[in-house]
C-alpha cells in the first residue's frame, strides 16, 4: 500500500489556519498532502475547542487523521475517510472523565474500582464512530493482581451502563482498516434488522456489539484478502444455564462432567456459523478455565 505520512505541522501555525478568516482555511497543509476543506469545516464544527497537534493522511481511501486536545483531555484524534466522518476518539484521565461519562457508566467503574485506589495512569477512551449512535467507553484501571502486583486492566461499556466485554490494547481508531467496518456494518443491518449496535473493541478479532430483540449479541469479523475486507466470522450470545438443552448436548455434557467432575459447566453460549448452529460451553475447575465447542447441534 503507498503511502504519504506526512510531517508534523507546527502547533501555532495549524492554529492559526484553523483560526484563519480567508482561503487558508480551506486546506491545512503539511508537505505536499492537503486536507479538503470540506473535512477542515467539518473538523472544526465537531470540535470548535480543538488544538491541532499533528495530521497526517494515506492515498488509499482518501484516509486523514487530524489529532488534537481538547480542555482536560490527554490525547484525541478524528479520522476521515473518502472525505467523511468516520470515528473520533477522546483520552481522559479517569478522574476527570467521571465529570464528562454517564451516570450508569459511572456507577460501573465504581463498582471495579473504589476511587480512593485510583492510580495517576488510568485512563478513559471515549469513542464516537460514524454509524453508530452510541459512544463507546473504554476504561483502563490498575487493580491488584493474585501476587499482590498490580496491573493496567481494560474493560469497555455502551451508554447504559452494559459491560460489553474486556477490550483490547488496539483500539485506536488511526488505522486506515477502520473504514472497511462500513462494509460490516450494512451486513449488520441487513442480517439484524431490529437490532441496535452498541460498539466495537479490537482483539485477536474485530467484535461489534449489539443488543437484538433484547439480547447483547457479540459479532465476530476477520481480515481476509490482504487485509482488504472484513468478514463476518460468527455472531455468539450467552444462553441461561438452565436453558434445555438437546439431547446430544445433554449426552456431552453429563459424560464431560463424569471424566471431569471438579470442572462444572459455568456458561453457556450459542454461535452462529456460515455452517450452521453450535452450543459454546466453558467447564471451569478453580482458577483455570477451558472453553470447549460442542459440534454442529440441531435439536431432534
Amino acid at each position: 500500500m503507498m503511502r504519504r505520512i506526512l510531517k508534523t505541522i507546527a502547533l501555532a501555525f495549524a492554529a492559526g489556519l484553523f483560526c484563519a478568516c480567508n482561503d487558508d482555511v480551506a486546506r491545512i497543509k503539511s508537505g505536499d498532502y492537503h486536507i479538503p476543506k470540506e473535512i477542515v469545516e467539518d473538523f472544526k464544527s465537531r470540535n470548535p475547542a480543538a488544538f491541532i497537534n499533528d495530521q497526517y493522511g494515506y492515498d488509499d481511501d482518501n484516509f486523514v487523521c487530524i489529532k488534537f486536545t481538547e480542555k482536560n483531555s490527554k490525547e484525541c484524534a478524528s479520522v476521515y475517510s473518502n472525505h467523511k466522518w468516520a470515528a473520533t476518539q477522546k483520552k481522559y484521565a479517569l478522574k476527570d472523565a467521571m465529570d464528562i461519562m454517564p451516570r450508569a457508566v459511572k456507577e460501573q467503574i465504581l463498582k471495579i474500582a473504589d476511587m480512593r485506589n485510583w492510580e495517576s495512569n488510568d485512563y478513559v477512551m471515549i469513542i464516537s464512530r460514524n454509524g453508530i449512535e452510541n459512544k463507546l467507553y473504554e476504561a483502563y484501571i490498575t487493580l491488584p493482581d493474585d501476587d499482590n502486583s498490580k496491573s493496567l486492566y481494560s474493560f469497555a461499556f455502551c451508554e447504559d451502563g452494559t459491560r460489553l466485554d474486556n477490550c483490547s490494547w488496539c483500539t485506536s481508531i488511526q488505522s486506515e482498516n477502520h473504514p472497511r467496518f462500513c462494509q460490516i456494518l450494512e451486513w449488520v443491518a441487513e442480517k439484524y434488522p431490529n437490532a441496535s449496535i452498541l460498539g466495537i473493541t479490537y482483539s485477536f478479532r474485530n467484535c461489534i456489539y449489539i443488543r437484538d430483540n433484547g439480547i447483547l449479541k457479540m459479532i465476530h469479523t476477520k481480515m481476509v484478502s490482504n487485509n482488504d475486507e472484513f468478514k463476518w466470522d460468527e455472531t455468539t450470545y450467552p444462553l441461561d444455564i438452565n436453558e434445555p438443552l438437546p439431547p446430544s448436548v445433554i449426552a456431552y455434557v453429563e459424560a464431560y462432567n463424569k471424566e471431569y467432575p471438579d470442572r462444572p459447566l459455568t456458561e453457556l453460549y450459542m454461535s452462529e456459523k456460515e455452517s450452521g448452529l453450535y452450543y459454546k460451553m466453558i467447564f471451569q475447575m478453580t482458577e483455570k478455565t477451558w472453553t470447549t465447542e460442542y459440534s454442529a447441534v440441531t435439536p431432534n
